[in-house]
């Protein structure tokens, strides 16, 4: 029986550091969020806001693409909306985000849509302020923990935007 019970506890022991489990790996287009974040970049690339559908009520749609090797769970910034002629309106800001139970997995890319409220948008930016991310810190029986990301030139960005584009 002693044999027994040392026996299941090495089992335990083994699986507990890992023996026989499969590593996971990111998608191949993705970066390792640590040497994002060392490069000043945060772990989503936004495209540009552009126009869906009738211009009546101003929606618009971007794209968001996780290039990190980290699940995304929130993000917020703000959007900027420019007329026609690509002029700054005065008084565009708005705050946006995104938090969905699902997130952005490593190597997705997700179409949000949003309204301006704005008659003479015509195309805007989104700048990131926070992104919250899942990362593996490497400790045994500890799952993946929420880290988040500060956009250091949120500020700067967001007053150059407001300039014009």
């Amino acid at each position: 029986m002693k044999y027994g019970i040392c026996v299941a506890l090495g089992a335990v022991a083994l699986g507990l550091m890992g023996c026989g489990s499969e590593e996971k790996k990111a998608p191949a287009n993705t970066t390792p969020i640590g040497e994002l974040i060392q490069a000043g970049k945060g772990p989503l690339v936004v495209s540009e806001l552009r126009p869906s559908g009738n211009m009546v009520v101003a929606k618009f749609k971007v794209s968001v693409e996780n290039v990190s090797d980290s699940h995304v769970d929130l993000m917020s910034g703000v959007a900027l909306y420019y007329d026609e002629k690509g002029a700054y309106i005065k008084d565009s800001k708005r705050e946006m985000g995104y938090a969905e139970m699902g997130g952005i997995a490593p190597g997705e890319k997700i179409e949000l849509e949003t309204m301006a409220g704005l008659e003479n948008a015509r195309k805007g930016k989104v700048i990131l302020e926070k992104v919250v991310y899942k990362k593996d810190v490497g400790m045994q029986g500890m799952g993946p923990i929420a880290m988040k990301w500060t956009n250091p030139k949120f500020a700067a960005e967001v007053a150059a935007a407001e300039g014009g584009q």
